[in-house]
């Protein structure tokens, strides 16, 4: 299994287990506990959205092409020319990986969802997208 997948597998079982809370805590308030409805169906909402992103992540087709090749071709004129081609395709994430052996252009939102879960003992730090942290619960253990 290669990184992108354990990612992606990662990433179902948190979305998973943010569905079972959040579906018990809408329990609770369907049963007049004191527990915020509202906030529960966002976090139901959220699951879902994730979830399409990670279907979209998946089969988002990416645009590759290989570089021209020259090619010289003879002519009528006893004489040749010189013909560009140039192959052009669409590859789902699956199929860039297996290609090229290098995660899609596509990863590094999956990376930005999974960083979420950063404090889960699952998540390995090498996972981390590249770009800074701007979470609002950024340095909270530190104070």
């Amino acid at each position: 299994m290669n990184d992108a997948e354990k990612i992606l597998e990662f990433l179902q079982a948190r979305i998973s287990d943010d569905e079972f809370e959040a579906n018990l805590c809408l329990r609770a308030y369907s049963q007049g506990k004191d527990v915020s409805g509202r906030r529960w169906k966002r976090v139901l909402a959220e699951c879902v959205a994730k979830r399409t992103i990670i279907a979209q992540h998946e089969t988002w087709p990416v645009l590759v092409s290989e570089d021209p090749v020259m090619e010289e071709y003879p002519t009528d004129l006893r004489g040749f020319a010189m013909r560009a081609s140039q192959q052009i395709m669409w590859l789902t994430e699956r199929q860039y990986i297996a290609r090229f052996g290098t995660a899609a252009p596509t990863a590094p939102m999956i990376r930005t969802l999974a960083a979420v879960y950063a404090d889960h003992p699952d998540y390995q730090q090498e996972w981390a997208p590249e770009t800074p942290n701007t979470s609002p619960l950024r340095g909270e253990d530190e104070q």
